[in-house]
């Protein structure tokens, strides 16, 4: 898949796509060759990320960086057609650089690549979007399970999560057995506690987060500030949008120096 057809999958911002596009035409590869095999392999992919750092230490909005993952996810296209696993999944997973992109320019004003530090997994099929919820292969100390993300624009009704989780226990069935009987563990605002304060039982999210048994909670992360109002950890409190009546919740709670914190939980079985 070249960078031109890849930019188009995933409906890649134009004026970002011409930049990538750019690069990508105009710089020799052939010395990050090895760095870009390491980058969609599991056990290689973080230090090659890190290499990649150093590669590029001027590197305006990331853009270069951003070409060098999309470069490997070309690459790791040929791994998707090998196993098997659909063109849809492909593209719904690489479709994470657009959508990252735009969540920047909401936060900042201007069109960056700032998630370079998580887009590893994608690159090395470690993480998958299926349906509305993305699923991460994990494996600490010879622990196996499946960690579960909400992406931005995921739905949320027990819908269209029943269709995503029925979707995602077919496909490790089939391409991942060795993880098809793992516990799926989340670890997100979404989980806290605190929300049962604010959201009644009804609630898509409250809904979401009866799923899953709670295992450890921590009250102090700030992850509100970026997923419900897009903006950074150290913003004035006073400032914070108030569109939704989620945000306007949180926010009142924040004023009265409460913090709705994150927790993870294990989906039950």
């Amino acid at each position: 898949m070249t960078i031109q057809e890849l930019c188009k999958r995933i409906n890649l911002q134009e004026n970002v796509a011409e930049r990538v596009i750019g690069f990508t035409s105009s710089y020799d590869f052939s010395n990050l060759d090895k760095t870009l095999q390491e980058l969609i392999h599991p056990e290689t992919a973080k230090s090659a990320y890190e290499k990649l750092l150093t590669t590029f230490p001027e590197d305006e909005d990331k853009i270069k960086m951003l070409s060098c993952y999309l470069m490997g996810a070309s690459r790791v296209y040929e791994k998707y057609q090998e196993k098997g696993i659909s063109d849809e999944i492909f593209t719904e997973t690489f479709k994470c650089f657009t959508r990252f992109i735009e969540e920047c320019k909401e936060k900042t004003g201007k069109y960056a690549f700032d998630r370079a530090f998580w887009t590893w997994r994608q690159a090395s099929m470690l993480l998958f979007r299926i349906g509305e919820l993305e699923y991460e292969l994990v494996n600490e100390n010879g622990k196996k399970e499946i960690s579960v993300h909400i992406p931005s624009d995921a739905g949320m009704s027990d819908e269209v999560i029943d269709s995503s989780l029925k979707a995602a226990q077919e496909f490790f069935d089939t391409y991942y057995p060795e993880y098809a009987e793992c516990d799926y563990v989340c670890d997100s605002w979404m989980l806290s506690p605190k929300l049962k304060e604010l959201l009644n039982e009804e609630s898509n999210i409250i809904r979401f987060q009866n799923r899953f048994e709670i295992r450890e909670e921590n009250k102090e992360a700030k992850d509100i500030f970026e997923w419900v109002f897009k903006a950074s950890e150290d913003a004035d409190i006073e400032t914070l949008p108030e569109n939704t009546s989620l945000q306007r919740k949180a926010k009142a709670l924040l004023l009265k120096g409460d913090n709705i914190g994150i927790a993870v939980g294990v989906m039950k079985k």
